[in-house]
């Protein structure tokens, strides 16, 4: 769990639809963003949302270039797909984080 990209996914601007999906994702990131693969069916579980809304999330932040995906899921080894948050991509953060410094 890194509590700093938590931080990071709270400060931006990113709409709100999307937050929730990406404070889950960073929940389960390490320290630098990387190594996040939970399964959109975990994730739509934890949202309360249904896997469909969840895989939109997921293209949405994409295409906006605040994740990337790392690895692809394979599904004959079981691999997950593993994500990266892209902390300098998201909305907002710069502005955030001076308010919160000064």
């Amino acid at each position: 769990m890194s509590a700093r990209m938590m931080m990071y996914v709270w400060d931006s601007t990113i709409p709100r639809h999307l937050k929730h999906i990406l404070i889950k994702l960073a929940f389960h990131a390490d320290e630098y963003g990387e190594q996040a693969y939970p399964s959109a069916k975990n994730l739509a579980r934890a949202c309360g949302l249904k896997e469909r809304a969840v895989r939109s999330a997921l293209s949405q932040l994409r295409k906006m270039g605040v994740i990337e995906i790392m690895e692809l899921a394979d599904p004959v080894t079981k691999k997950p797909t593993v994500y990266r948050i892209v902390v300098h991509a998201l909305p907002g953060i710069r502005e955030a984080r001076r308010r919160r410094f000064q």
